[in-house]
Parts: structure tokens; C-alpha cells; sequence
């Protein structure tokens, strides 16, 4: 996870009771030290921006991937009470999902990141990373 251009005592990124600092490392794809995907696997990872600035605050979030398999993930991307991309009964692809956001003076946003590994027939162990990148505008 990379949060470029954050002040960070006023307006950061955090999830499992943690801040994201540059390149933080976060177990998106499972629980505790098993970060195991397969082709059935559906999962979701939660995370919050918080601003604490006395003003509104436009900031961008950019998903990106890397991997070494012929991997299919689809996403869905959504706040609380929203889907902010792709639907409850549609997923899309990673890169469809990049959009500037606004976040109100003293709030926090949920956001929360639905993901499934659409079945593959040609699998073999590697690995598949997902990016997220959250810049203030």
C-alpha cells in the first residue's frame, strides 16, 4: 500500500488497527499468516481514511496488480452503504475501479474491497499482488 502526498497526522489511511505508512504490507487475501488465494476463493478487506484537517480533502485511490500466473480476479468496490464500483450482482475488473473521492473535514470513510478468483484451469503456484495506492489531491 503506498500513501504518497499524506500529511499523516491529519488525514491517513488505516485498517486492523493500523496506520498505512508507505509501502505498508497488509494481508488483503486471508487471515493472520495465510495470505492463500484458489480459483472459488471470495473474500473482502476493509479500510478507512480518516481526515482530521479542518477542511474537505479530495484524495484518489488507484488499485493496480502484479503476478506471475494466468490469474483471474474480479473486484467489487464499495463504502458502507454504496457500491462505488461494479454492483451486488456484478464484478468487474481491478483497473475499472480508480476514482477521486471527497472527504468531509473532521471524518472518516469506509471503504471496503470485494474480491474473487474467478476458476482457472491453468493454475500453478506463484504469486498475485494487489496494490493500493491512496494520493491526496
Amino acid at each position: 500500500m503506498d500513501v504518497s502526498g499524506l500529511n499523516f497526522t491529519t488525514f491517513y489511511v488505516h485498517s486492523e488497527g493500523k496506520k498505512w505508512e508507505n509501502e505498508t504490507s497488509l494481508n488483503i487475501f486471508g487471515y493472520s499468516n495465510k495470505k492463500l488465494i484458489y480459483p472459488g476463493k471470495i473474500g473482502k478487506y476493509k479500510f478507512f481514511i480518516k481526515n482530521d484537517e479542518d477542511s474537505d480533502v479530495k484524495y484518489s485511490i488507484i488499485f493496480g496488480s502484479s503476478t506471475n500466473l494466468n490469474v483471474k480476479m474480479l473486484y467489487r468496490f464499495r463504502s458502507e452503504s454504496d457500491y462505488l464500483a461494479g454492483l451486488h450482482n456484478e464484478w468487474i475488473a481491478l483497473d475499472n475501479i480508480d476514482s477521486d473521492y471527497y472527504s468531509n473535514k473532521k471524518s472518516t470513510d469506509c471503504y471496503i474491497l470485494e474480491w474473487k478468483f474467478v476458476d482457472n484451469y491453468d493454475l500453478d503456484s506463484g504469486f498475485y499482488t494487489l496494490n493500493v495506492k491512496v494520493v491526496n489531491r
